[in-house]
């Protein structure tokens, strides 16, 4: 009796462990690499900040010799997906720029990075807010979620195979 009740204590351990384990591999193995946005050319001390969909990813300073350089990744608040439209604003003001954001991706001017060129036609408005539908919830791989219920499946399997060979007859 008493070595069904190690084996069931076991066996409970060996669950728990894959359910917690299991979902944080889930979660590490989703990262990518950013897409790397850069330029030249601009005043010590110039803003840039990129958009995707009117949300903003993130912002930077040019450094003293005028360079800037800008990491947006999946994980950003603005969410991006691949091939989604990049725009970017400088000191505030929306440029003639934008990229097609590729996770791990770079300016399709290697060599340059990208111009930014205030864009004159420019009203002053700001953007309509964007639709940020489930990505926060799902975000954009669905594996996740069903690892981790099929883990909580699999623990429960285990507890009830546990309870019927250790309960009395």
């Amino acid at each position: 009796m008493s070595l069904i009740r190690k084996m069931t204590g076991l066996g409970s351990g060996i669950a728990l462990a894959a359910l917690v384990f299991g979902a944080l591999a889930a979660t590490a193995s989703a990262q990518e690499p950013p897409f790397t946005a850069y330029g030249q050319g601009l005043e010590s001390g110039d803003t840039v900040a990129a958009s995707v969909g009117g949300e903003e990813c993130g912002s930077t300073t040019a450094d003293a010799d005028g360079n800037w350089i800008l990491q947006i990744s999946g994980s950003d608040p603005c969410s991006p997906q691949a091939g989604d439209e990049i725009t970017f604003t400088l000191n505030g003001d929306a440029t003639t720029a934008s990229e097609s954001f590729q996770a791990g991706g770079a300016p399709a001017d290697v060599a340059n990075g990208i111009d930014l060129e205030v864009d004159d036609d420019d009203d002053g408005a700001a953007p309509p807010p964007s639709e940020t539908g489930n990505a926060g919830l799902l975000g954009g791989n669905a594996t996740s979620p069903l690892l981790a219920i099929a883990l909580g499946v699999l623990a429960i399997m285990f507890v009830a195979g546990a309870r019927k060979a250790t309960s009395r007859r």
